[in-house]
């Protein structure tokens, strides 16, 4: 976060906004560019061009360039300042899409996008450096040029960008898929890929759900939106929007109706109606495949992208669903109800007690039951032949798990297992990373409240005031041998009560060790990225979506 702010940028000749009052897809046009492959007089006025260059808005201003277009149009962003108090704060929008004539671009193309490549790099770099303190998220300019067939002068170029706009960079993390179809149809298709060049080599990212990304805005045309769907109502109108930071999945009201929603295996489903021809019977579906991250709620609410301005500080706009309900019927992707930088509770890492150093000494074993809305329930009020269970003995090499339905325990042979609660509730049993100490990783359908982190230092344990975690903090879930008996939970296994410490930097997230146990941060594969111990690299910084597991919690940070 930011807490000093430079006087904003005051540039001869501009006006104030003049694109439109839509902060999820703005448009700019230039007309008349001699060289539209030359970044230097696209970005401000002085340059080759001169006076023939103009905003195709209005053909009017004759100096508006695309640093122009991006310093008037910012967002509003809720930042906190040195006093404590939130201000509004107007940032400067990273992700762009240029769009030129077809036939600008396949020339280049042919000999291996040298221009395009440099115009892509060149655009980036002059936008951090006049914007850099003023950037959205921190994150890095990202640029991509399309072509366009619907570009028939040579000399035209189209710029968008805003809160619906994404441009995948190299380092971006692909998180979710993402596909389209008629409720008829059987498969769906994905949206065009962006096209990028490196060196000479044409390079394709797909328009999928990544780590960080606020929204996705979807039309029928890129004429309103960056991501053109391949496949539409048959009136071919309107817009869609999944909103990851309010939770929500929305028509634009006028040609496109509400959203129904649906959790479907490892996917959320959303159904959009026919609003402008309600005889039609016509449904538009978009499917989200992903294991980690976003909450989409239930509504009936719209939200025209095209018409309103952005939603309250708080990320909930006005008029739509609270997003305190329940999360189970729901996919977890990117955020949650909480805005900022924050920490989740993601899983339950179902740790081994069978191994010298497992666990604590004279344990038995451990049980854990799941309720049906995916939270632990104590062992002597649980239903058991409702809820699901977990075991593991002192003496035994393997997990056990009682599946609802179930009066007994069984051996778990093989992983992943997905299965469903009575409340349709999805939950996955996946192998663990750390197999010398930990059974299995349980992926939890709903997730607990998270916690925001800022530049402060704020400690993770068992036992302090920040980061308190107690999700397992259960009574009965621990079983001592004959003649022993000791105070604890699950919980206590492997976590102490100051175990780590963290605060925010700049993106990312300075983790630091202060337990003689290790924190295991996780690749996007779920795999051992990096041990972490005190005294020896005990320090690490982690990027938006990164996992790490702390005693028997698998934890995200989100951005």
């Amino acid at each position: 976060m930011f807490t000093f702010f430079k006087k904003p940028l005051q540039l001869a000749g501009t006006s104030s906004c003049w694109l439109g009052d839509n902060e999820w897809v703005y448009s700019f046009k230039l007309k008349n560019i001699t060289s539209p492959l030359d970044p230097s007089p696209l970005w401000v006025s002085g340059y080759s061009g001169k006076d023939k260059i103009v905003d195709g808005s209005d053909d009017k201003d004759k100096y508006r360039r695309l640093k122009d277009a991006l310093d008037k149009h910012r967002a509003t962003i809720p930042e906190m300042d040195e006093r404590g108090m939130l201000t509004d704060v107007r940032k400067v929008f990273t992700d762009v899409v240029v769009r030129i004539s077809a036939k600008v671009w396949n020339r280049d193309a042919q000999l291996g996008g040298r221009k395009l490549e440099i115009l892509a790099d060149n655009l980036s770099k002059l936008h951090a450096f006049d914007f850099g303190d003023f950037l959205v998220s921190s994150r890095t300019p990202s640029y991509v040029i399309m072509p366009d067939e619907k570009i028939s002068d040579d000399d035209d170029a189209i710029f968008q960008f805003g809160h619906g706009v994404f441009v995948p960079g190299k380092d971006d993390r692909k998180i979710g898929n993402l596909e389209i179809f008629m409720e008829d149809e059987n498969t769906g298709k994905s949206l065009p890929s962006w096209i990028f060049w490196e060196e000479g080599q044409r390079i394709e990212r797909p328009a999928a759900i990544y780590a960080g990304q606020e929204c996705l805005a979807i039309a029928a045309s890129t004429d309103f939106c960056a991501s053109s769907s391949p496949v539409w109502l048959s009136h071919g109108k309107g817009s869609i929007l999944v909103n990851f930071s309010a939770q929500s999945a929305h028509g634009d009201g006028c040609h496109v109706g509400d959203c129904e929603i649906e959790r479907k295996d490892n996917a959320v489903i959303c159904r959009f109606t026919d609003k402008a021809d309600t005889n039609s019977g016509e449904i538009l579906t978009v499917k989200i495949s992903a294991r980690t991250g976003l909450t989409l709620l239930p509504s009936s609410n719209t939200w025209p992208i095209y018409s309103q301005q952005v939603g309250q500080a708080n990320g909930q706009p006005d008029g739509l669903p609270s997003s305190n309900k329940s999360m189970g019927e729901s996919l977890t992707l990117v955020r949650g109800k909480t805005t900022g930088e924050r920490i989740y509770i993601e899983g339950i890492a179902l740790p081994r007690i069978d191994t010298p150093g497992g666990a604590i000494e004279d344990l038995e074993y451990w049980t854990l039951w799941i309720d049906d809305s995916g939270k632990p329930v104590s062992g002597r009020d649980a239903d058991t032949h409702r809820f699901m269970g977990f075991c593991a003995w002192y003496d035994k090499n393997f997990l056990e798990i009682s599946k609802p339905g179930k009066r007994k325990f069984s051996k778990v042979k093989k992983l992943p297992i997905s299965f469903k609660d009575r409340q349709k509730n999805n939950f996955e049993l996946v192998a663990s990373p750390v197999s010398e100490q930990y059974h299995a990783i349980l992926q939890l359908p709903s997730l607990p409240d998270p916690w925001p982190v800022d530049q402060a230092r704020t400690e993770i344990g068992r036992g302090v005031d920040g980061i308190l975690l107690n999700l397992l903090d259960l009574p009965e879930s621990l079983g001592w041998k004959p003649g022993t008996r000791k105070p604890g939970t699950l919980g206590v296994l492997g976590l102490s009560r100051k175990h780590a410490a963290v605060r925010l930097e700049g993106d990312k997230l300075k983790i630091e060790v202060l337990s003689i146990a290790p924190i295991f941060v996780l690749d996007e594969n779920g795999q051992i990225a990096k041990t972490l111990k005190k005294g020896y690299e005990s320090e690490y910084f982690l990027s938006a979506g990164e996992r790490f597991i702390v005693g028997c919690y698998l934890l995200r940070f989100v951005i």
